[in-house]
């Protein structure tokens, strides 16, 4: 016997209805978390999962425990007399810190047209990447707007022109033939390693704009200019530059988001792109090899893992049938505090894109 129930939406609506989970029974789904988790490892242009370190919590808001670094550097040591008592000092812990991991939502429908229409398409993969890459956006969002920006850290370079009396050892900007960038960046390593009782910045966070002055400049240029050879220009790299700068790693924030809105007009030449990072910035910052709550850092993503349930991140994806709607429903929560912990562990340069 010919099956015609696929003319019919009634019986379509039954078999999506039967491959759909009840989300009174199941909610979260642990394997699109698991396929979630793969997503937001792979874009190279976000930094944020790089840069910050996750500490999972499995209290949404709390206080954590700071040591004051005065008490670890003080030379305080005296030789003790026979008999006598030895010298002592106070310590303390500070309790005033705290973190509250808010909850981040974002849901799209599908309805039974698309489904029956899109056969060939992976639904739960495709809806699960774009639920992913809503959560990436948003986690890179808020560690660039935190953290790369003025009156953040305890050390701002600010730079100026040859005109305004910059120096090419500390604060000229690089678009003067003089300037010398890596000096400079040097000198802020310096600057903060003191600032940070010894805690040297290990990563650096350029923008686009100025990562591309960088690799313009002609100071930069020379260090590798001898090594160029026909058909093959000397090129830097983020490697490159790490090693010069004796850091862990170099970032170029080239994360970008849509900056007009869904279904927006744009006058009629669809949707714009920008950066997510500011321009002319250089952040240097030092964070562990293993977060922890008593570890010293520049800063941490809080994330909440309440249950086994839960992606790495805090998120996690669920999928249930929407009967009013007639569709399936996917949706993605992050739940996550992007802190900063010591701003002594930062360090900004910025305006180094300006005018010479």
């Amino acid at each position: 016997m010919t099956d015609f129930s696929h003319r019919d939406p009634a019986a379509r609506m039954t078999r999506l209805q039967k491959d759909s989970p009840d989300p009174s029974t199941v909610f979260v789904q642990p394997a699109l978390n698991q396929m979630s988790v793969g997503f937001m490892m792979q874009d190279a242009t976000m930094v944020a999962n790089r840069l910050v370190p996750s500490v999972p919590v499995t209290i949404q808001s709390a206080k954590y425990a700071s040591y004051p670094r005065g008490f670890f550097f003080r030379d305080e040591m005296k030789k003790r007399a026979d008999g006598a008592e030895s010298a002592g000092g106070g310590f303390n812990i500070d309790w005033s810190s705290s973190y509250n991991a808010d909850v981040w939502a974002y849901h799209t429908d599908l309805g039974p047209q698309a489904r029956a229409n899109g056969t060939m398409i992976d639904w739960d993969r495709s809806a699960t990447s774009l639920c992913s890459n809503k959560a990436l956006v948003r986690r890179e969002v808020l560690a660039i707007s935190s953290f790369m920006k003025a009156s953040t850290w305890t050390t701002e370079v600010v730079a100026v022109n040859s005109g305004g009396g910059g120096l090419a050892d500390t604060n000229l900007t690089w678009k003067d033939a003089t300037a010398k960038p890596i000096k400079q960046i040097k000198a802020a390593i310096r600057s903060q390693q003191t600032a940070a009782s010894g805690y040297k910045p290990n990563k650096a966070t350029f923008s686009p704009d100025l990562w591309d002055l960088f690799c313009e400049h002609p100071n930069v240029l020379s260090r590798v200019n001898a090594g160029q050879t026909p058909g093959g220009p000397a090129e830097i790299t983020t490697q490159m530059a790490a090693g010069w700068l004796g850091l862990e790693a170099v970032y170029v924030a080239e994360s970008v988001q849509t900056t007009t809105a869904e279904n927006s007009s744009n006058t009629g030449v669809g949707d714009a792109f920008g950066f997510v990072a500011p321009t002319g910035m250089l952040l240097l910052t030092y964070t562990p090899p293993q977060p922890g709550l008593l570890v010293p850092s520049a800063f941490y993503f809080f994330d909440w893992v309440a249950d086994g349930l839960v992606g790495a991140y805090g998120n996690a994806i669920s999928k249930w049938f929407i009967q009013e709607r007639k569709a399936l429903r996917y949706e993605v929560e992050m739940a996550t505090d992007c802190k900063l912990i010591s701003a002594d562990c930062g360090t900004l340069l910025r305006n180094f894109n300006t005018a010479a």
